[in-house]
């Protein structure tokens, strides 16, 4: 389902802007003309494609480990139990579905470029939010230059760079008066609306990723932990029925040979 990127938006600027000390209507108008359907599909698209490639990523870090416990309970649970039996046949058939499962989800973000397109638009994004406190003071941002890993990433970040100025030249050049009120105005707009709303979502984001990591990975030790305790249970067994032995490993071998 499609959200409304720019509703949004608009009613986050809104709620911002109106804070006392109020930014002025003129200013605002100004900002949301020229600004805010670009911020608005740039940091929503951003928002979207982060979500698609996180969730995957996720998935990926929480099935492998169960695909290896798949596989563990199928090749050693029929002697640790002493059940055999079709079920265990199914727990076979777990394993090669998650397996599955991961190749296609990862196929699907590699096709669907969501990790590509996630920074691209918070790029874009970033540099947009820029321009809400630098072209009140006819200080548009300076031409972007990307370097990535090779000459291809190079060229795929470039357009970022020209749909930016595009967005500068299509602003045009701010025509404001700059009275000591005005400029209380932006630098208001930066120091108590811009850099506070960004310094708190920052804040949150490092917690609810430190959240999140601590819970993977105390999982994927869980799941290490299950793993070794089957693989113990099982030479345990086999060491108990004497054929862990020195002797009954090198004598069952002067037989087969």
């Amino acid at each position: 389902k499609q959200q409304d990127f720019v509703g949004m938006a608009r009613d986050e600027w809104t709620r911002e802007w109106n804070e006392s000390p109020a930014i002025p209507s003129e200013l605002q108008n100004a900002l949301r003309d020229r600004f805010l359907s670009y911020y608005a599909w740039a940091d929503g698209l951003a928002d979207q494609f982060g979500s698609l490639y996180r969730n995957v990523f996720s998935l990926m870090y929480l099935l492998a480990p169960l695909a290896v416990v798949c596989a563990l309970l199928a090749e050693f649970g029929p002697s640790i139990t002493g059940v055999e039996g079709r079920g265990w046949s199914w727990v076979a058939l777990a394993e090669l579905v998650l397996l599955a499962w991961i190749l296609w989800r990862y196929r699907q973000a590699s096709v669907g470029g969501y990790h590509r397109r996630w920074i691209d638009y918070r790029s874009l994004a970033e540099q947009v939010r820029y321009l809400v406190f630098l072209w009140p003071l006819g200080r548009p941002t300076r031409t972007l230059r990307f370097q990535g890993e090779s000459s291809t990433d190079a060229e795929e970040l470039t357009w970022i760079a020209w749909y930016c100025r595009a967005i500068v030249r299509e602003a045009a050049v701010c025509g404001a008066v700059m009275t000591p009120e005005y400029l209380s105005a932006c630098r208001s707009l930066l120091i108590d609306r811009v850099l506070p709303s960004q310094i708190k979502y920052h804040v949150h984001n490092e917690r609810r990723m430190h959240r999140v990591q601590h819970d993977l990975h105390v999982f994927a030790t869980s799941l290490f932990a299950a793993a070794a305790v089957i693989a113990i249970v099982h030479l345990g067994g086999l060491w108990y029925e004497g054929r862990l032995s020195f002797h009954y490993m090198f004598g069952l071998g002067a037989v087969t040979r």
